[in-house]
């Protein structure tokens, strides 16, 4: 063996010699930072304890909030039932329609817009003339007008198909 060789040997050994050593000193200051931090059976009954109160308590908000959204719902419930009972739903809807316009609109909005530049008298389908009209770039409320449906049929027939797409791509 050469010079070389022994110096490699030796530094080998100095460095397991190191961390040898050094995982010894972190064991023992572990357990010692263990031992030190470690809680009394008094501390753990007093922690016991604390968490009960704290359990108690949520349970007690919990059931409050539960009794003020039940309250908040049968009042919703009684409101709906009166009004329901006063005013017929259909009576309401039949008067707001599309081709009524609100009384305070504005002029320019009363005015139907110009039918599509497309033909689409070849579409027999309503729907597919709404995605028709919504792939040539028109708004929902621009096709609503067009159709004489309302915005929100409009948009839930877009939505729809969005949500078929994305399923039929997943």
């Amino acid at each position: 063996m050469d010079n070389y060789q022994l110096t490699v040997y030796a530094l080998i050994a100095g460095f397991v010699l190191i961390f040898w050593k050094a995982a010894q000193w972190a064991m023992t200051s572990a357990r010692a930072a263990r031992d030190s931090e470690s809680l009394t059976p008094a501390d753990l009954m007093a922690l016991q304890e604390a968490c009960e109160g704290l359990i108690s308590d949520l349970r007690e908000v919990a059931d409050d909030a539960t009794a003020r959204v039940n309250l908040a719902v049968a009042k919703a419930e009684i409101v709906l039932e009166k009004l329901a009972q006063t005013v017929p739903v259909d009576a309401v809807l039949a008067r707001a329609e599309v081709g009524h316009p609100a009384i305070d609109a504005p002029e320019e909005e009363l005015s139907q817009p110009a039918p599509a530049e497309v033909d689409l008298a070849g579409i027999q389908d309503p729907v597919e003339r709404v995605y028709r009209l919504a792939d040539l770039g028109h708004s929902c409320e621009e096709i609503a007008r067009m159709e004489n449906r309302s915005p929100g049929e409009v948009r839930l027939i877009l939505d729809l198909r969005n949500l078929q797409m994305e399923s039929q791509a997943a």
